[in-house]
């Protein structure tokens, strides 16, 4: 059979005819889909906060190293904080590890370091590390830093919260952090997730208890 160039230009020019023109089925679906289009609305995000962590400027209450650091534009400044500064080398007589005002505790100096920082307007965030000796479950070993008791982190966690719960005579303290680097063995050994994983839900459900702000 012979094809003429005449025909089979005027076939090929139907094909693009019909290729290129929408049908009035398609325009009704793409109207139907338009008016199925829903649109959501959100409250308005906070802006980015910013944290600083300086060891060697944030020494005690060092009024001026805060001050920059809010000037700076920083919302908060985490302090570490050595459970064992806190918690007495030996326990004394009577010594309850979950009462805050129990005898053998020392606050002062962590108190004089969150005060300073919300009096300058930065939000402290207290990272607590090196438990005292009784509190080992594994006790260091050269470059091994050890791990602690959970049921005494738990307890330390409590008296932590409560002294820092707005109603013991210091500023109130609602952001925590547990250890620094547990991926570390100079921090933390044996270094395990599960480890560290029961150590953070120990501490949380204390603090939590105390108050679920934190």
């Amino acid at each position: 059979m012979r094809v003429s160039w005449k025909h089979l230009t005027l076939v090929v020019a139907v094909v693009l005819l019909v290729a290129v023109t929408p049908s009035e089925g398609s325009a009704t679906t793409r109207r139907h889909a338009a008016h199925r289009t829903h649109t959501y609305s959100t409250h308005g995000t906070r802006p980015l906060r910013t944290a600083l962590f300086d060891p060697y400027s944030f020494v005690g209450a060092n009024n001026n190293a805060y001050a920059m650091a809010a000037e700076a534009g920083s919302s908060f400044a985490r302090r570490i904080v050595h459970w064992s500064r806190v918690a007495p080398a030996t326990r004394p007589v009577g010594f309850v590890p979950s009462d805050p005002d129990s005898p053998g505790y020392s606050w002062a100096t962590v108190d004089r370091m969150v005060a300073a920082a919300e009096n300058n307007g930065v939000t402290p965030i207290v990272d607590v590390v090196k438990p005292p000796s009784w509190a080992y479950a594994r006790h260091p070993r050269g470059s091994h830093a050890g791990t602690p008791k959970i049921t005494a982190l738990r307890t330390f966690a409590r008296a932590l919260a409560t002294h820092y719960d707005g109603n013991h005579g210091a500023p109130g303290v609602h952001i925590f952090q547990v250890w620094n680097e547990p991926n570390l063995s100079l921090a933390l050994f044996p270094v395990k997730a599960s480890t560290y994983r029961k150590m953070v839900n120990a501490f949380a459900a204390s603090v939590h208890a105390v108050d679920p702000r934190n």
